[in-house]
């Protein structure tokens, strides 16, 4: 398998609503965007813990 990592479902709930909501998106926001867009009731937590897996750097290695 591939060492790629994939964006999740709930990652790509809170981008697209994070793009929906523009300069308003913050964790209130983002929640009511995906519980009136798409029927999905996230935590406050959930939405900071996805928020601070974007901000996290990535690591890159080199592939020989």
């Amino acid at each position: 398998m591939s060492d790629r990592q994939l964006l999740g479902e709930v990652e790509q709930l809170v981008l697209l609503a994070i793009l929906r909501t523009g300069e308003v998106a913050y964790a209130v926001t983002v929640r009511e965007e995906l519980e009136r867009r798409v029927g999905v009731t996230l935590s406050r937590g959930t939405i900071y813990v996805t928020l601070d897996r974007y901000a996290r750097p990535v690591s890159t290695r080199s592939v020989r």
